[in-house]
């Protein structure tokens, strides 16, 4: 077993052959259902499994499964922790905030949203800057312009929390932003709002392909280049105050500029959840607010989105009053798409509740990567 799961392995070949046998190994029903079986089925002591390895009785322990997730330990989420109360207390596991939302996306049949992987407030920042000029940048292959809702597990000093990104499809035009915090602190004020708030560095230049271009900058289509020169203003004129434009470049003649001035109205409907001691479960309550909103927003979506266009468009008065709705939505409404963390009576639920519902989903996430070939690859299990 341990050469099976052994990848410092340098010959080409000898990897190929090795990940077609662990692709058997976890194809197979009988090693599959029971590696992962529902965490109703366990036991838990000491807030891990109790799971037993015996050498002298290796049969009739789980000696053979635990050597299986000691092998697997930097690669199978959690797994590798079974052993010691380390199973719960082991912080943020950016490989399951990073694929299993979008894998879990395609159980909700809402065409409108978009889930991405986990990403950093400054990449946020940018995607929703470069979808409003979907002539110049490369857009991420599953995003498409009908897209209203997008969703991201975003980290920043290894802290997981979440972000919404409301978009006008019809004008390519970002309407707001909706922050989502696991635990109502400081972290909003202080870590994200002024990193949000700041005007995007990026400045890109374009030419249109074909043209003279010794600085080689990026290249756009002829008929994109047109279009965007008819949007551009001169170089000398005084640019609009807080807004994105194009403008025609200052130092070369045939270019164009793209600065993004903007401040995306940012909305905080952070929950006070992660409040327990030793709670360091930032990621899972990420992957399980990204699962609860998709499923608030199949019947809250188009008022949501009228109250981003609101919020975008409205006066002093009318920004004010989209932004305690929505507030209201997401603080709220959103509770009763997650019984995890609220009850019938949308109440939070004690911590040791909610720490209970944390250690059976460590041991779920395992088997949801067990179960899906696709996960495992991402896992660089196979």
């Amino acid at each position: 077993m341990s050469e099976l799961f052994n990848y410092d392995d340098s010959s080409s070949s000898s990897a190929i052959s090795k990940n077609e046998l662990r692709g058997k190994f976890f194809s197979t029903p009988e090693i599959r259902d029971y590696l992962a079986r529902d965490s109703k089925t366990l036991t838990f002591k000491d807030d891990h499994p109790d799971l037993v390895s015996d050498d002298k009785n290796k049969e009739k322990s789980d000696y053979y499964e635990l050597e299986i997730y000691r092998l697997l330990k930097d690669r199978l989420p959690y797994r590798g922790y079974v052993e010691t109360s380390s199973f719960y207390f082991e912080g943020t596991h950016n490989d399951i905030v990073s694929d299993l939302p979008r894998y879990k996306s395609t159980q909700h049949s809402n065409n409108n949203i978009y889930v991405d992987s986990l990403s950093d407030i400054y990449s946020i920042l940018a995607l929703a800057n470069h979808i409003s000029y979907p002539l110049c940048f490369e857009l991420p292959k599953d995003f498409s312009q009908k897209h209203q809702f997008l969703l991201f597990p975003m980290i920043k000093d290894e802290h997981a929390s979440t972000m919404i990104i409301i978009f006008d499809n019809e004008r390519n035009h970002v309407l707001a932003g909706i922050f989502i915090n696991s635990r109502n602190s400081f972290y909003y004020n202080d870590m994200v709002k002024p990193y949000w708030d700041i005007s995007s560095q990026e400045m890109p230049e374009f030419v249109a392909v074909g043209t003279e271009n010794k600085y080689n900058l990026p290249g756009l289509p002829k008929e994109a280049f047109e279009i965007l020169s008819k949007q551009a203003i001169d170089a000398d004129t005084k640019p609009p105050i807080d807004q994105d434009y194009i403008q025609k470049s200052w130092f070369i003649s045939n270019a164009l500029n793209i600065r993004f001035g903007r401040k995306i109205p940012l909305v905080n409907a952070s929950h006070n959840l992660q409040i327990g001691l030793g709670d360091k479960n930032c990621s899972l309550y990420s992957i399980n607010f990204l699962e609860g909103i998709q499923k608030l927003l199949l019947s809250e979506g188009p008022g949501v989105y009228k109250l981003a266009k609101q919020l975008d468009e409205g006066n002093s008065s009318e920004k004010q009053q989209a932004t305690q709705k929505l507030e209201e939505i997401f603080q709220n409404k959103l509770k009763k798409y997650l019984p995890c963390y609220y009850d019938t009576n949308l109440e939070r639920k004690t911590s040791e509740q909610i720490k209970e519902f944390h250690i059976h989903q460590r041991w779920d996430i395992g088997s949801d990567f067990i179960k899906s070939l696709d996960l495992l690859k991402k896992a660089r299990i196979l």
